[in-house]
């Protein structure tokens, strides 16, 4: 077989993500030769940090020790191939673990805390990377009446197979355990309000949701996996499907959070410097997301708030779609991966000195808002990654999606990666190592501020900015004869 020919059998074998980091990767390198980067957009000569994600798919398995027959894996990752053209690798392998060359995992001999990690390659291209761990499970989960009884359970769990939850009328309101989903699937789910109301120090670990979502909806929580989580770690999860929700408010000042994976996510302030924080990490949306609301709306491809936790290594595609009026809200923040993004550190001061940071988060999203009357008074914030993020870095980050704002009498901050950066603390925020490759575009007559990075920095604030590797030029289309504010445009930010 010829060089050509192996290439394009490679190509046609990735997932979707995989495809679209290979292409924007090879439209980087085209810009780059072109001359399109300029020294302008190049703020600094820092070293170039790692930007996009490498298309490798992640998998976390647990396994109880001394399981003979053990179970097949998820082979997502061959893309219909069959698994003889791929080759596993043993990076790290504990004794009486074993990974078979059908993808069978037993741990006939494994002990308790065992941890492994195999390399799937084909052609000499990583494909997947697959973490194991060996460790106790109270018991499998194989149907929707399992799932319903962990309600207000604490103790270990694992998927044993994929469960059809469209009959659910009700989401498991709480659940302080730790959940390994081992990439089983939770197909149908229809509950506006998540797998679970809430999670509550709790962890779940690859699950994978197929929604099918449309509800009328009150004021309140709402995501696929979970309406809140609460100190509580996501990770390896995936949500794909439609997540529609049209939301009444009986007031203005009625607070909604909507997330693709979670509503509102939170932890506890910073109790002292080197504090674990809790995270969502290295998982995934591919959703068809709208949300019609008044009230205080915030709303993210991941999650509509996130206080005092992170959201790392995540990519998110599909649409998110706003609609509204103007006189039924009281705020808006729409956000690739989450509406709002904001840390709370108490007395403590951060480790080093600095804000703490996140990133590695990978916006494919389109946004489509569109927000009725109203006026100047009133603010929109809206990017391709964060609405809003306050009191919180963000490093190694990138927008490939198209943002439109559609707000024709309403003050306007958008911006590829945040349409606003907060920073009430001595210490500095900064945004660095960021790519932007997609396009904002904002209607409005009022004030509006659009940057590449982001549409304002709050002037007086520790922040800045560095290491742009690319960025675009916001459009503000206007009646230039009704405009009646202040329009500023950068490929930057807004309001410098």
């Amino acid at each position: 077989m010829s060089a050509d020919n192996k290439v394009v059998k490679y190509f046609k074998g990735l997932s979707r993500r995989q495809k679209i980091v290979w292409i924007v990767a090879a439209v980087l390198v085209v810009v780059m030769i072109a001359g399109g980067i300029t020294a302008a957009v190049l703020l600094t000569m820092d070293e170039p940090e790692e930007v996009g994600g490498s298309g490798t798919h992640r998998y976390f398995y647990a396994i109880a020790p001394g399981n003979s027959s053990g179970f097949y894996i998820n082979d997502d990752f061959t893309g219909g191939a069959d698994i003889s053209e791929f080759e596993i690798t043993a990076e790290s392998m504990s004794n009486g673990l074993y990974l078979s060359d059908d993808l069978r995992l037993s741990s006939p001999y494994a002990e308790q805390g065992m941890r492994a990690e195999y390399v799937v390659s084909r052609n000499g291209y990583e494909i997947a990377l697959i973490e194991v761990l060996v460790t106790a499970i109270d018991e499998v989960i194989s149907d929707a009446a399992g799932l319903v009884s962990l309600d207000g359970r604490t103790g270990v769990y694992a998927l044993g197979a994929d469960i059809d939850v469209s009959g659910l009328t009700s989401s498991i309101r709480r659940f302080s355990g730790t959940l390994y989903g081992n990439h089983h699937t939770l197909t149908g789910l229809r509950l506006p309000t998540g797998v679970f109301a809430e999670l509550s120090l709790a962890t779940v670990t690859g699950v994978e949701i197929e929604a099918d979502v449309s509800a009328s909806v009150g004021a309140g929580s709402y995501g696929a996996l979970a309406a809140r989580a609460v100190s509580s770690d996501i990770s390896y999860c995936s949500v794909r499907g439609t997540f529609q929700l049209d939301v009444s408010v009986d007031s203005i000042d009625d607070a909604v959070a909507a997330g693709g994976i979670a509503g509102y996510v939170s932890a506890g302030v910073r109790n002292a410097p080197y504090d674990v924080m809790k995270r969502i990490y290295r998982s995934e949306t591919d959703l068809d997301m709208t949300v019609s609301s008044g009230g205080l709306v915030r709303i993210g491809s991941v999650a509509g708030v996130v206080l005092n936790a992170e959201i790392r290594d995540t990519f998110t595609f599909g649409t998110l779609r706003f609609g509204g009026s103007a006189s039924y809200l009281s705020g808006l923040f729409i956000g690739g991966i989450a509406g709002i993004a904001d840390k709370n550190y108490g007395s403590s001061t951060p480790a080093g000195g600095s804000l703490d940071e996140s990133g590695e988060v990978y916006s494919y999203t389109d946004i489509d808002a569109s927000v009725e009357g109203g006026s100047d008074l009133f603010a929109v914030e809206t990017g391709g990654v964060y609405g809003r993020i306050s009191e919180e870095s963000l490093a190694n980050t990138l927008y490939a999606g198209t943002l439109r704002l559609n707000a024709p009498a309403m003050r306007v901050y958008a911006g590829g990666i945040t349409g606003r950066a907060v920073n009430e603390t001595t210490l500095t925020l900064r945004i660095r190592g960021v790519t932007v490759t997609g396009s904002v575009t904002v209607y409005t007559l009022a004030d509006a501020f659009a940057g590449g990075v982001a549409g304002v920095f709050d002037e007086g604030d520790p922040i800045e900015y560095s290491s742009v590797f690319a960025s675009v030029t916001p459009v503000i289309e206007t009646d230039t004869a009704s405009v009646t504010g202040i329009q500023k445009v950068s490929d930057g930010v807004g309001n410098r």
